[in-house]
């Protein structure tokens, strides 16, 4: 079951393979799921049985997988259900064996009288062969019980009429009455309830008032009550208890004024897990109420493949192991599921749950009450009020799942019907009509003119063929109801092959949801390695790139270092340079200081020879060129020279 598609949950089931299914879970948290079913063609091939296992899986009998519920054919071809005795024997228990296990299962846990905390509830007073009760009521609980024991109570003078020689004349009988026969009048009536009906009580009593109520809608009520008793809330709220009409009522409903006042105690005690080891009990409910907290939750989860499922399963069913919550389990076959040859010979009063009252007051007819006697006083309906969880209920799909689970009572109460049938026809006479009793002023003659003239009231008079018409109405309605039965199964299998088909298009879809994904994923995989990849490159993009700028760097700083080496050189042959153009500009500077001293020597000396001082060779002239005026060195003669100008002037002349 996968949580998380329809409504908090729904269910895929795979189409694929049939899944192994888990024994012996003990965990009380078991996930809650259907096993999934195979494919139409996964079973093709099998043409013979497997060999049988030890023990049938008693799952085979639930739709958890293999088919519909009576699907045999395919299910007894699978190992776990060889062993099942619907493969292995061609008289496979019917629905009634079924129920009679479920009744023999209950015997076999009746409490001895010492230990049984309900004696009073057993039924013991019909053992006594000696004061046998005029009525045997069979309290099944949750089928309007509480309101038949307030009406027997309140009219149990008129019960006990039966025995008391005024009946004949039609009086009411009164304390006066009843104590002149004190010694002679017998139990008006005794009760089972919360234990299953013993052949020995029914072996002594003639009238059996047996209650009928649909089993499913008995089951939610039940279910309703356990679970309000199991949130804490106080008995008499979830019993929907109404007190005493009167003081009177109140008195003579004394001994079975509360038959649930232990209620509590006895489902505590009964509310005990099937093993040890699973968990907390609550104070009421249970091992089931852990597991389904509601009626609602119940009826999706009884096919559950859990410990869960399992065990609500056995709690409506065979009942091997008691899961508690109260009536939930006790339905007819607990009470008179193995006894239906001893009813066949007792006279046989239902009262239907649905129109409680009405059966209620033919009881005097049934039991052949006369005059005053012949009617019951009213009593009120001892269920009144709403309490937590009344309204729960079960969804169409669930109350066919119970539905299946609860044919046993099903086929009980079929059989018990036609039973009452034949024995409430005692009284119906062979021709014409007649009054029963249920007033004076009705008497046969009457009865058989009205009811000629259409107007018959069934709680005064009864005619010939009643019977007959009330089983052709009932068969109508038999067949009014297999029709619509059969709509429904037919509405069902349809509803199958379209959640079939649905549960095939959501394969599809989650196999086509998974191919996307694998490609998804597939593409962010590749996505993936080649970012990786890229990672990669740049890191040894960048690692090359450091290693380009270290040695750029160290070019770079070589280059420098070069550099600077060829600038000091370069400074050095500079300064070496410099040096010795200094070195040669002074040679030089001396060399013409030098040539200049020699010169001026020479020139002194060449003064020396030529008196005016001139040298014409030094400023290009032939050597016989005359000085120029003014440059004539002074005549050591005294002679007055008219010329400006120093000696020697310089060539040329200005």
């Amino acid at each position: 079951m996968l949580a998380a598609v329809v409504g908090g949950l729904a269910i895929a089931h795979s189409t694929g393979q049939v899944q192994e299914l888990i024994h012996g879970s003990s965990s009380l948290l078991d996930t809650i799921a259907l096993v999934p079913s195979p494919s139409p063609g996964s079973q093709q091939g099998l043409a013979v049985k497997t060999p049988a296992m030890s023990e049938c899986d008693e799952r085979c009998r639930t739709i958890w997988g293999l088919g519909a519920y009576g699907d045999w054919d395919e299910k007894c071809a699978h190992e776990r259900c060889s062993a099942c005795t619907e493969c292995t024997d061609d008289a496979a228990p019917t629905p009634l064996d079924l129920c009679k296990r479920r009744y023999d299962n209950a015997i076999a846990a009746f409490p001895t009288l010492e230990t049984d905390r309900e004696a009073r509830l057993r039924g013991d007073k019909s053992l006594n062969a000696a004061d046998i009760p005029h009525v045997l009521f069979v309290h099944i609980g949750k089928t309007c019980g509480d309101t038949v024991i307030a009406a027997l109570n309140h009219n149990k003078r008129k019960i006990m009429s039966l025995d008391i020689a005024e009946q004949q004349g039609e009086e009411e009988v009164t304390n006066k009455v009843l104590a002149t026969y004190k010694a002679t009048v017998r139990e008006p009536f005794d009760m089972v309830h919360v234990h299953p009906v013993r052949a020995e009580v029914l072996a002594n009593v003639q009238n059996v008032l047996i209650p009928m109520r649909d089993p499913v809608d008995r089951l939610i009520s039940a279910y309703n009550s356990a679970a309000c008793k199991a949130d804490g809330v106080e008995d008499h709220i979830c019993e929907r208890k109404a007190p005493p009409h009167s003081r009177q009522e109140a008195d003579e409903f004394e001994e079975f004024e509360d038959v649930s006042e232990s209620e509590a105690l006895r489902v505590e005690r009964l509310n005990l897990p099937p093993r040890k080891g699973l968990g907390p009990v609550p104070a009421v409910g249970g091992l089931i109420m852990q597991c389904f907290p509601n009626v609602t939750a119940f009826g999706e989860g009884i096919d559950d493949d859990t410990e869960c499922g399992r065990v609500a399963r056995d709690m409506i069913g065979l009942g091997e192991t008691d899961a508690g919550a109260g009536h939930v389990g006790k339905g007819d076959c607990y009470y008179i599921g193995g006894v239906l040859e001893l009813l066949q010979t007792k006279r046989i009063h239902l009262i239907h749950t649905e129109q409680c009252g009405v059966d209620i007051g033919t009881i005097p007819q049934w039991l052949g009450l006369k005059g005053d006697n012949s009617q019951f006083e009213a009593t009120p309906d001892r269920h009144q009020g709403d309490y937590p969880h009344h309204y729960d209920t079960v969804s169409p799909r669930a109350r066919t799942r119970l539905e299946h689970h609860l044919q046993h009572e099903y086929a009980l109460q079929a059989a018990i019907r036609r039973l009452a049938n034949v024995t409430e026809t005692d009284a119906e006479p062979k021709e014409g009509c007649v009054s029963t009793g249920s007033s004076a002023k009705v008497s046969d003659k009457w009865c058989t003119a009205n009811c000629g003239a259409g107007n018959c009231p069934p709680l005064m008079c009864v005619c010939a063929g009643d019977a007959a018409k009330k089983r052709a109405l009932e068969e109508e309605v038999a067949a009014a109801e297999a029709t619509a039965a059969k709509a429904a199964e037919d509405q069902q299998i349809a509803a199958a092959a379209a959640a079939e088909a649905q549960e095939a298009a959501i394969a599809e879809a989650k196999k086509q949801q998974a191919e996307f994904e694998k490609i998804e994923e597939e593409k962010a995989a590749a996505a993936k390695e080649e970012e990786a990849a890229r990672a990669v490159q740049r890191a040894k993009d960048e690692e090359a790139e450091a290693e380009r700028r270290v040695a750029a760097d160290l070019d770079r700083e070589k280059d420098a270092m070069a550099k600077a080496a060829a600038d000091e050189a370069t400074a050095e042959m500079d300064e070496a340079e410099r040096k010795a153009a200094e070195g040669a500009r002074r040679a030089k500077e001396a060399a013409t200081a030098a040539a200049a001293k020699e010169t001026k020597s020479a020139d002194m000396a060449h003064d020396a020879v030529r008196e005016d001082g001139w040298h014409p060779e030094d400023a290009g002239l032939p050597e016989y060129a005359p000085a120029p005026n003014g440059t004539q060195v002074s005549c050591p003669y005294p002679y007055p020279y008219p010329y400006p100008y120093p000696y020697p002037y310089p060539y040329p002349y200005p």
